[in-house]
């Protein structure tokens, strides 16, 4: 394939169907919609097409994004001929702010808030913006991807015509809400093509998701209207991180955690409903970015990710189990599974008899030299994928408990003896 506008291979990604073993939902077909692929790296480069539609006679773009928006706004207007200034709220990611200056993107930088529009806030981007725009009459052309109905335009053009081309209406549609463009492109499309049902995924207000806005801040966006969305699904950042650690490891997909998000949400949706209503649905979720803008945040709320205890270098003091050794424990047998992972996704499913106590919650417990249980009984930890608990395992026994840890973690065990999950 030959191109010479790199815009030609903006949009017409793949859809990847999740195995059902690692949904674990029987009978779904649960899709990611990989907008990651996109030559900018995510959802974005669609919307800033779809954004730019109207600036042909301008030279100057000015908009407020701290990420996705930003980059792929940068590079379309760069090769147009136009310069884009940012103005944003002072960026989370590093990695992201260096690739927008590397573009050749003005950024105007303001103090940390929210970036979504806010009428009170005389500092917010919105106001800031207005200020430069009335100081510059007729200079810039404000992209406004918080209210530009080419935002949610492109996605009903492309995005939602591309799913229909590919499995026809979706039963289910998941989306990370931020601008809220993507999704309500994608159920304009469909909603004269059948009964789609959209549901949200949000943040929970204590959070901070890249991409992903709570219940309090949609309301500042002005594409925002609840009444488009069957229902809303609440995520926090280690649920993303854990269910980003899936999609990449179980998947091959190298997403961020938004991605890991909005498929933890889908999942947490569905164990809502009755499992035989999901039977021959079909559900769509976005995977809308790519996991290189996010390591600074990674090291900040994942640190073991990135510690050498993480790597080949654990000490083998601590055993590890099979996960076909303990398909048959019974709950009086006198070992003690822990499962490791947070209250939400043990909630989604998890080992018949274990016990749940999150990683961050075990680590304070040895911080002080101690865990809540007797020291002659045999403590299995469990993770998603075996490698925290082996950590964990580890600082156990060197505190003088009988501890190991699950090889492969709740994943594989999930996937071999599915019948064990409760």
């Amino acid at each position: 394939m030959i191109i010479n506008n790199i815009q030609e291979v903006i949009g017409n990604t793949p859809l990847f169907l999740i195995p059902e073993k690692i949904h674990g939902i029987k009978g779904l077909e649960l899709y990611a919609k990989c907008e990651f692929l996109n030559p900018f790296g995510s959802v974005k480069d669609r919307t800033a097409m779809g954004l730019l539609r109207e600036a042909k006679n301008y030279e100057y773009i000015i908009e407020s994004s701290s990420g996705n928006t930003a980059k792929a706004l940068g590079v379309l207007a760069s090769i147009q001929g136009k310069k884009l200034l940012d103005v944003s709220r002072k960026m989370h990611q590093q990695e992201v702010e260096d690739i927008i200056k590397i573009i050749g993107t003005e950024i105007k930088s303001l103090p940390a808030g929210s970036e979504c529009p806010d009428p009170n806030d005389p500092n917010s981007p919105l106001e800031v913006i207005k200020r430069i725009m009335n100081e510059n009459p007729g200079k810039y052309y404000y992209t406004d991807q918080f209210s530009n109905s080419g935002n949610p335009k492109i996605h009903e053009e492309t995005t939602a015509k591309e799913i229909d081309d590919d499995i026809g209406t979706p039963d289910f549609f998941f989306a990370g809400l931020g601008t809220t463009g993507s999704s309500k492109g994608i159920r304009d499309y469909f909603a004269s093509r059948g009964n789609m049902q959209s549901i949200g995924i949000i943040t929970a207000g204590h959070s901070h998701l890249p991409g992903i806005r709570n219940s309090q801040e949609m309301f500042e966006v002005g594409l925002f209207d609840p009444k488009l969305y069957a229902d809303f699904s609440e995520v926090d950042e280690q649920n993303a991180i854990d269910y980003m650690l899936v999609l990449i490891r179980k998947c091959g997909l190298l997403v961020g955690p938004t991605s890991g998000g909005t498929f933890f949400g889908a999942l947490q949706y569905f164990k809502k409903q009755n499992p035989e209503d999901l039977i021959g649905k079909k559900a769509v979720f976005i995977a809308c970015d790519r996991l290189e803008s996010y390591t600074g945040y990674l090291r900040e709320k994942r640190k073991s990710l990135f510690e050498e205890e993480n790597l080949e270098t654990i000490p083998e003091n601590s055993e590890k189990i099979a996960v076909q050794t303990i398909e048959n424990i019974e709950e009086n047998s006198g070992e003690i599974l822990v499962d490791m992972r947070s209250y939400v996704s043990y909630d989604l499913g998890h080992i018949k008899g274990s016990l749940n106590f999150p990683f961050e919650d075990l680590r304070k417990y040895l911080a002080s030299d101690y865990l809540p249980f007797p020291k002659e009984s045999k403590i299995i930890f469990i993770c998603p994928f075996g490698e925290e608990s082996a950590i964990l395992a580890e600082m156990a026994t060197r505190l003088g408990y009988n501890a190991s840890s699950l090889a492969g973690g709740f994943l594989e065990f999930r996937e071999k003896f599915p019948e064990k999950i409760v």
